[in-house]
């Protein structure tokens, strides 16, 4: 790949970048997040002889100045502004380990932590100067620092760990939350001597996420006789119990049969708590949150909506995530998508990741966009007409992700106002008059030729690599390649609707499935004796076996490339056409015949007999069928 110098691409890049998603997005995410507030508190875990509760200011600082957050100093206390002199911080250790811990959430691309302190809030205002210091000393790490949002893990009496989350800004909760531990804590590391049930009633009563933590570890599931049934049904049928924290994901399912058991009909909406007490600890259990503005709101919405707003699994496969990002179109004075008010200005549109659906009444635009995605994907186009179309809108750019990494898609279009004054003038430019006359007609529009000309004349594909001086496109050069993993199909949007309706579905799951691969024809078989018939039965059924070897083989690439978003199932049978009993046996045609059998005769009609192998046929199965007539029985 070379670099390219493209200012109107890198311009497209800029505008679809800077451009509002209305739809939100997914944000890594960690529920129940302890803090060095927290009493049980390690740090670390893994460093050796390392003691948090031993450790000493001098010894945090120097950690400090390891990981590169502080530089070397003579002295620490040359940091008194990080909140050790205003009284936030009991100690410049303390001072020192809240930075480390906001600085890992940063490096750890966590983009919202949920704080779940054992039995305080005291936490939240320590990691919010934290990060205002991590800013001052570090900048924004990779561009960004997460957002923090208040929580508290509250011990209760049944053994349950209850979680609130609610917004710090909310003088009158947090004044309410304070009150209610000062009453009810019997200290921080026993917690409360209500039940769970009433802390959740508690916390809903304030309007304060609430939802019971690990609950896969809890006494109540773990041991079958600790507590009543009674006691259990209460609190899981109860209004506030509707989310359930577990420990790891791989365990949400055993939990959910344990509870469907205990509890029929009642659903539940399951998180993953992090419950780390230690930096190593936010490597994992992450839960992707989808939503705009990232706060308590915003974590309520999405658990509302949880079947499309929350994601468990989203780590599992968000490296083979593929999707166009967003698309942009040149302003042009004929251009039908652009404002009436100002025709030169750009047409600038993201995507959502996920689902995206596009509503408007008729003559808005919907197909007009599904059309340019399609011409930038495929340069498929279906008529002149179209093609004029397309091309009175201008340069086409697409941002596409693809495995991680950013591209651009770039179709450079004729414009119609430049060039053509005719509706068949602009086949000159796709060299489409093969006569050599002077004029150019409807009937010289041949598809092939105007995508053959588009592919390698119009497009190119830039791969967006980021440096520390900005942005450099590089030139992809296998674009065939790139665009087969971009784009599955050579069916139109409206062919897709058409065909989705009529017999020619299985065409199209063909061509998506197979994706331009050949597989081999079947094979036919001709036989002259039952020799030779016992011999076409084992190669028959070879044949089939190493037939569904290699479909599936290309249908296992398929399904795991789409992941639970659509999935092909690929089965063999027996069902096939009815063979020419006639000639297989061939009888005379007529009316009737006698038979005998065991000095019996029999009038057997022609139709019969070929009812009756038609009848075994269904019966046995084709290769049932054959068998019997290879063994003469």
């Amino acid at each position: 790949m070379s670099s390219t110098n493209n200012l109107d691409a890198k311009n497209a890049y800029e505008k679809i970048c800077k451009f509002s998603n209305k739809s939100g997005r997914y944000y890594k995410t960690l529920f129940h997040v302890h803090t060095p507030e927290s009493c049980d508190y390690k740090l670390f875990i893994d460093r050796e002889n390392f003691s948090y509760e031993n450790a000493t200011d001098e010894e945090m600082f120097e950690i400090c100045v390891e990981l590169g957050i502080l530089p070397k100093a003579d002295n620490y206390t040359n940091y008194k502004k990080i909140g050790v002199e205003d009284g936030l911080y009991e100690s410049y250790k303390e001072a020192f380990a809240f930075l480390i811990f906001v600085y890992y959430l940063a490096e750890k691309n966590i983009e919202i932590a949920i704080l779940a302190d054992h039995n305080t809030i005291a936490g939240y205002k320590k990691v919010d100067r934290a990060i205002k210091n991590l800013k001052e000393v570090k900048g924004k790490i990779k561009g960004y620092c997460p957002t923090i949002i208040a929580g508290i893990e509250i011990t209760c009496a049944d053994k349950n760990h209850v979680i609130g989350i609610f917004d710090y800004n909310n003088e009158k909760v947090v004044n309410k939350i304070s009150e209610w531990l000062e009453y009810n804590l019997v200290n921080i590391e026993a917690g409360t001597i209500l039940t769970s049930l009433n802390v959740m009633e508690f916390l809903t009563n304030l309007d304060i996420i609430t939802y019971i933590a690990h609950f896969d570890n809890a006494d109540m599931i773990q041991k079958t006789d600790y507590l009543s049934g009674a006691y259990k049904k209460e609190l899981l049928q109860s209004k506030y119990c509707n989310v359930i924290g577990c420990s790891t994901y791989e365990k949400i399912n055993i939990l959910d049969k344990k509870l469907t058991t205990m509890l029929k009909g009642k659903k539940f909406k399951y998180l993953i708590d992090n419950d780390s007490h230690c930096i190593e600890g936010l490597e994992e259990n992450y839960v992707w949150v989808k939503g705009f503005e990232r706060n308590v709101k915003m974590i309520r919405e999405a658990i509302d909506n949880y079947d499309v707003s929350i994601s468990l699994d989203r780590e599992m496969k968000i490296n083979n995530r593929q999707y166009i990002k967003g698309i942009h179109l040149q302003g042009s004075e004929a251009s039908f998508l652009i404002n009436e008010k100002n025709k030169k200005m750009d047409f600038t549109l993201v995507f959502s990741s996920s689902l995206n659906c596009i509503i408007g009444g008729r003559g808005t635009g919907k197909s007009t966009l599904l059309k340019f995605l399609e011409y930038a994907l495929n340069q498929k186009c279906e008529s002149l007409e179209m093609l004029n179309f397309i091309c009175r809108h201008g340069h086409i750019w697409l941002l596409y992700i693809y495995n991680n990494t950013e591209y651009m898609i770039e179709m450079l279009n004729p414009l119609i106002e430049d060039y053509f004054s005719d509706s068949a003038d602009v086949l000159a430019y796709y060299d489409s008059n093969r006569r050599e006359y002077y004029t150019y007609k409807k009937s010289d529009f041949n598809i092939e030729r105007i995508k053959r000309y588009s592919y390698e004349k119009n497009l190119k594909i830039y791969e967006i690599v980021h440096n520390e001086k900005g942005i450099n496109f590089k030139a992809v050069k296998s674009k065939r390649d790139m665009l087969n993993n971009f784009f599955d199909t050579t069916y139109s949007v409206n062919e897709l609707v058409r065909t989705a309706s009529g017999d020619d579905i299985n065409d199209f799951i063909y061509n998506v499935m197979f994706n331009n691969v050949t597989i081999s024809n079947a094979n036919s078989i001709s036989v002259r004796s039952l020799n030779g018939l016992k011999n076409a039965i084992k190669n028959a059924k070879k044949i089939m076996n190493n037939r569904y070897q290699e479909v599936m083989e290309i249908i296992e690439k398929f399904n795991n490339r789409m992941g639970n978003t659509l999935k092909i199932v690929y089965t063999q049978n027996n069902e096939v056409d009815l063979p020419d009993f006639k000639s297989w046996i061939n009888l005379k045609q007529k009316k009737r015949e006698f038979i005998k059998i065991d000095n019996i005769k029999y009038s057997i009609r022609y139709e019969n007999v070929i009812d009756y192998f038609e009848m075994l046929c269904d019966r046995l199965g084709i290769f049932g069928l054959l068998d019997k007539i290879e063994k003469k029985k």
